[in-house]
């Protein structure tokens, strides 16, 4: 993983901001936030890990510094789910530890069910496991 420490990465029909901190040779832990329509900034203090792997944020779209969503109608689960490995694939990761917090827990769910190969390691945080 040789990427700038912050930037966007073009997705569907917009960008999502990333932040990596941290480096080392442990598995790179990806982070996502609660929501939609929550930024990540709240899942700071989980930097604290980043002493021995790269610890990676990131807006979903129509969050914090990413761009919005143009077509609304064409989001569901599946959306979310394809921006994730849209950054997995931007970004080199091959093998990640998935943090997922409330609706991040879900898509971290939804996301292992469809890559679970590329899933070392999964943590959900208060996760929303079923809803309408």
């Amino acid at each position: 993983m040789n990427h700038p420490s912050e930037g966007f990465i073009p997705v569907a029909d917009t960008k999502v901001w990333y932040r990596i901190s941290g480096s080392g040779n442990e598995t790179p832990l990806l982070l996502l936030h609660g929501g939609p329509g929550a930024p990540s900034f709240y899942l700071n203090p989980l930097e604290a890990l980043a002493e021995n792997r790269p610890v990676i944020f990131f807006d979903q779209p129509g969050c914090g510094r990413s761009g919005g969503i143009a077509d609304l109608s064409k989001v569901d689960v599946n959306y979310f789910v394809d921006v994730v490995e849209q950054v997995c694939l931007h970004l080199g990761l091959d093998s990640i530890c998935l943090y997922g917090q409330s609706w991040g827990g879900l898509l971290a769910l939804e996301y292992y069910l469809k890559h679970p190969g590329r899933i070392r390691a999964l943590i959900l945080s208060s996760p929303l496991i079923s809803t309408p």
